[in-house]
């Protein structure tokens, strides 16, 4: 699916199970996603995402880690070094807390990292 109005980064390996099902929710509204997997995150190659962030002007990171020291930190760094001009960065991560116990699926959801906050993040 590689649609235009936004790009979507994750560094995990489950990338399908959470970023897909936001880019089709989101097709559904009429925005275009795309979900640019990064194959490596050390050394961090920026390349893809500023790539894709020079065409669209938008990036999306979902991690699942927290904020600080995050590749989506590392990513909005790159950009601004680059001189890469992004319209919206949208960062969802952990930020500076812990999850509590439960499900993966419920974690995610409760910590706003899953693809029902992606749709959300981006309608804003």
């Amino acid at each position: 699916m590689v649609l235009e109005d936004l790009r979507a980064m994750e560094e995990t390996f489950w990338l399908s199970p959470r970023l897909r099902p936001a880019a089709e929710a989101l097709a559904e509204q009429g925005v275009g996603a795309e979900v640019v997997k990064l194959h490596r995150i050390a050394p961090l190659d920026p390349e893809p995402v500023l790539d894709s962030v020079r065409r669209t002007g938008r990036l999306l990171v979902l991690e699942d880690c927290n904020e600080n020291g995050s590749i989506g930190q590392q990513l909005a760094a790159a950009l601004a070094q680059a001189g890469v001009k992004a319209e919206q960065t949208l960062l969802l991560n952990l930020k500076q807390s812990f999850a509590p116990q439960g499900t993966v699926a419920q974690l995610r959801r409760l910590m706003g990292i899953d693809a029902e906050a992606v749709v959300h993040a981006f309608s804003l």
